[in-house]
């Protein structure tokens, strides 16, 4: 692809366009993934208080081992749960980080064609200048040659 075209130039400007927008929509769900997942931690951990306040009362009234131990069993489930849950956090903060970067990435490189654009702008800018300035150059000489021999005659 010839980077001189503009028409291709605005072609690919296009294509890059609709890929940092996906780019920026991916990004966004993955925040909107981190904010869920945060929330369910922050859940479940005020859930394993919760359930931990409610037996500590219980136990005082005291307890059966069978209790104790199905109580300690549903802790470790929980505390499970969390650090699965922990884990979880860790992970889709690190794709909601990736999709930042990516995002832009893809930001940097519409910027870089829409530079490339203006530059192509301007050359075309410069060369119609420098024509329209050769034209007026050109048809100042004619006139000054028409005018010459007509100063003559007038005996100027």
């Amino acid at each position: 692809m010839s980077t001189t075209d503009p028409h291709l130039l605005l072609l690919l400007k296009d294509k890059e366009v609709q890929e940092r927008d996906r780019r920026h929509a991916r990004a966004a769900e993955m925040r909107q993934r981190l904010v869920h997942v945060q929330a369910q931690s922050e859940q479940l951990t005020a859930y394993r208080r919760h359930y931990q306040d409610h037996w500590q009362l219980q136990f005082k009234e005291g307890a059966t081992p069978q209790v104790l131990q199905y109580y300690r069993q549903f802790v470790e489930r929980l505390d499970a749960a969390l650090t699965q849950q922990a884990h979880t956090q860790r992970h889709v903060l690190a794709l909601v980080e990736q999709a930042e970067r990516e995002a832009l990435q893809q930001e940097i490189r519409v910027a870089s064609i829409e530079k490339l654009l203006q530059r192509r702008a301007q050359q075309v800018d410069v060369i119609e200048r420098r024509t329209q300035q050769r034209h007026d150059d050109e048809w100042a000489q004619r006139a000054a040659r028409q005018i010459t021999p007509v100063m003559a005659i007038i005996g100027a």
